[in-house]
């Protein structure tokens, strides 16, 4: 009978041994779930981060009509959903290339930022010196990035000096 006693203890202390690990994998699992989702998160963030550095350097700054140019070439196109605005010297109203954004309400308000049309812009008509949104390459333009809701960089606005 004491065979049986000590079985039924040793079977009783491996059950007992088996569900405090089982207890423990769990929690430990458990932390590194939430350790691993404020990395993704970190990650992410900092992803988005490094995805809008390359506008830093339109961001409320002096930049020459090359650049201006430059940017219009690189960032508008059909597969964009971007916009630039430049109002030149010559011209009465700013201009948009590549998407129209709506810059008319405050920024950090809901729609500011956001797709409204198709710009009417040409880089033809950029580089023409008889139109009247003609980019002087040795002109001079203030700068400012214009960013939606969501913190994500969606246009360039550029106002010659």
């Amino acid at each position: 009978m004491s065979t049986n006693a000590s079985k039924a203890l040793y079977f009783g202390a491996s059950l007992l041994l088996t569900i405090a690990l089982i207890t423990i994998g769990v929690m430990v699992f458990l932390n590194a779930q939430d350790g691993a989702k404020t990395a993704t998160k970190k990650f992410s963030g900092l992803n988005v981060e490094l995805s809008q550095a390359e506008f830093v350097a339109y961001d409320n700054s002096v930049v020459s009509g090359s650049n201006v140019v430059n940017a219009i070439r690189k960032y508008t196109g059909p597969n964009y959903e971007f916009g630039i605005s430049v109002k030149t010297g010559k011209a009465s109203t700013a201009v948009w290339y590549g998407r129209q954004l709506n810059t008319t309400v405050p920024p950090g308000t809901a729609g500011y930022g956001s797709v409204i049309g198709n710009g009417t812009g040409t880089i033809s008509n950029a580089q023409n010196e008889t139109s009247s949104d003609y980019v002087n390459p040795n002109g001079t333009f203030t700068s400012q990035i214009v960013k939606d809701e969501n913190n994500v960089v969606r246009g360039i606005v550029f106002v010659q000096q």
